[in-house]
């Protein structure tokens, strides 16, 4: 286990706070925020399977705002607005915030696999050993 420590501690380092501010300003950021900003940069109307459901889903919550707004004097439309952009301010927070937590299960999932194959192949190079008398 311990190959599984060494990975673990040099990911820590790569990722600490303090080693990216030491960085140019120009790429100081850390390699998750690279990450995911090129994942969550795409919306679900991209994916061909959830694509068309998500954007009927759309087009229902802007009908609903319209309808809402409508009934509404114009003073109150303004606050429509508002929800809409808080809306989508906390979909964008969720979308980054599940995506950090995959990256991070997927790592610590690759981590064990590692580790796991470094220990068979460790227990078939003992055998080998074994078995030709060395």
């Amino acid at each position: 286990m311990e190959f599984n420590n060494d990975i673990w501690e040099t990911v820590k380092r790569v990722l600490d706070h303090t080693a990216i501010s030491w960085l140019p300003e120009g790429i100081r950021k850390s390699p998750v925020a690279v990450l995911e900003d090129a994942r969550c940069w795409f919306s679900p109307v991209n994916d061909p399977e959830k694509g068309p459901e998500y954007q009927s889903r759309v087009e229902r919550l802007d009908s609903i705002c319209d309808e809402i707004a409508d009934l509404l004097p114009d003073d109150g439309k303004e606050l429509i607005e508002e929800l809409k952009e808080v809306y989508a301010f906390l979909e964008e927070m969720n979308v980054r915030h599940s995506y950090r937590l995959g990256l991070r299960d997927g790592f610590l999932l690759a981590v064990e696999l590692l580790a796991e194959t470094k220990q068979r192949a460790g227990k078939r190079d003992g055998k080998k050993v074994a078995e030709s008398g060395k």
